[in-house]
């Protein structure tokens, strides 16, 4: 199965892994298959429109603060969604993660364990994007051993 765009998006802002996302649509799960993709739509077009927090906040029904996060989370989302490739995708999101836990203090080694688990995971959403387009890794190697900042 192929997972759409505002599932990715929901997948990516709510912190679920596509596999396991995929694993709830097509059997009746309203919150998969509805409202969280509806809450990604109007959330992308908060970024696109420029929304205030509070316009986003008021939307959803949800404090400043969580609102705050999901435009967050939102920007980062889409940021992956545009990415050209599976490869591309990986990249921004393990900068995204790497960025995040340097900014958060990462410091000892139980930091260190989370960001490799979040880097699995989306090793793990980079193989459905790649089983989607019927492709494998390899395509991808140069791409993934390019240095920073090379195009």
């Amino acid at each position: 199965m192929r997972i759409g765009k505002y599932e990715r998006l929901a997948a990516d802002i709510f912190g679920y892994t596509y596999d396991n996302y995929l694993g709830h649509l097509q059997i009746g799960n309203e919150r998969y298959e509805s409202l969280m993709p509806r809450d990604a739509k109007l959330l992308e077009k908060a970024v696109v429109e420029r929304w205030s927090i509070l316009r986003i906040s008021e939307k959803l029904e949800v404090d400043v603060e969580q609102a705050g996060k999901l435009l967050v989370l939102t920007k980062d989302a889409l940021e992956r969604y545009e990415a050209a490739n599976p490869a591309e995708f990986f990249r921004v999101a393990v900068r995204q993660m790497v960025e995040e836990a340097v900014s958060e203090g990462l410091s000892d080694e139980k930091d260190v364990n989370e960001l490799v688990s979040q880097i699995c995971h989306v090793a793990s959403d980079m193989a459905v994007l790649l089983k989607a387009e019927k492709s494998e890794m390899v395509e991808y190697s140069g791409e993934l051993r390019r240095p920073a900042g090379e195009v």
